[in-house]
């Protein structure tokens, strides 16, 4: 672990934490590379928006500020030695050889105030692992949707009181039937009952219940406004070494549609040389 102060130190002598993932440990790659940070970081607290393209916020130490509108708690970015500041870039997932967190308020003793909410960096890959005269292919493709986790169950009954074939409303006024716009006064199911059995209570709203589907037609606005989108990735990259030259280049090509009707989603196209 390189701390900066006097050379290499060994984890177990540091007196603050440095939590590492390297690209073994991410089997399954996501659309953004600081995902891959959730589950495999203690403490770390990764949050998506679900929007397409929307970099996802990342806590490492915890609420710094009870009100943080206008200025960002997100750590400090540092890819390949280069300060980003505390937003991500469109980094492939694949493109990544190693991930390091650095939490505590040591980190900030290396890059400033602008690390006092951590640092994480980010090695590329490079080729340089690879074995002499050697080049290596990689092509993945991936298809998928997005929907929605969980969808609001709208009701279709109603509380008025209908006749059994459930085309009519019970007029309260006249106890004839009629349609639910011309009705004087309508009635809820249970009140024309004079008294319960068990109660002798005379029914009211408190103690009804919906009997009846409505008759007319009934729309699930959340399912006209949010519609499943596709998501298609494709990925191509190559690598080698020979001698003292190593290279890793990558493409990538990303359309991610989202959830929400009208909406052009991400469309993104990567290119990356080492």
């Amino acid at each position: 672990v390189v701390t900066g102060t006097v050379g290499a130190t060994q984890e177990a002598n540091l007196p603050f934490t440095v939590a590492s993932v390297r690209s073994e440990d991410l089997p399954v790659p996501t659309m953004s590379a600081v995902q891959e940070l959730q589950g495999k970081v203690a403490g770390a607290i990764v949050t998506n928006s679900g929007q397409p393209g929307a970099a996802p916020s990342v806590l490492l130490r915890g609420a710094t500020s009870i009100d943080a509108s206008g200025r960002s708690q997100d750590p400090l970015y540092v890819v390949d030695g280069v300060i980003l500041g505390s937003s991500m870039v469109d980094i492939d997932a694949l493109d990544i050889q190693s991930i390091e967190v650095v939490k505590g308020a040591a980190a900030a003793s290396l890059y400033g105030s602008r690390a006092a909410s951590g640092v994480i960096q980010i090695r590329t890959r490079r080729g340089a692992s690879l074995a002499q005269d050697n080049i290596h292919f990689t092509l993945r493709t991936e298809y998928g949707t997005n929907q929605l986790p969980k969808e609001f169950q709208l009701t279709k009954h109603h509380e008025f009181l209908m006749n059994a074939a459930g085309t009519k409303f019970i007029d309260g006024s006249t106890g004839g039937e009629c349609d639910f716009l011309y009705c004087g006064s309508l009635v809820l199911a249970g009140q024309t009952a004079t008294y319960q059995v068990t109660s002798s209570t005379p029914g009211n709203a408190w103690n009804t219940f919906q009997d009846g589907t409505y008759p007319g037609a009934t729309y699930d606005q959340v399912k006209r406004f949010f519609n499943g989108g596709n998501l298609a990735q494709q990925y191509a990259a190559v690598e080698g070494r020979s001698g003292n030259t190593n290279f890793h280049m990558s493409w990538t090509n990303l359309r991610q549609k989202g959830v929400m009707s009208g909406q052009q989603g991400e469309s993104r196209n990567t290119f990356r040389l080492n």
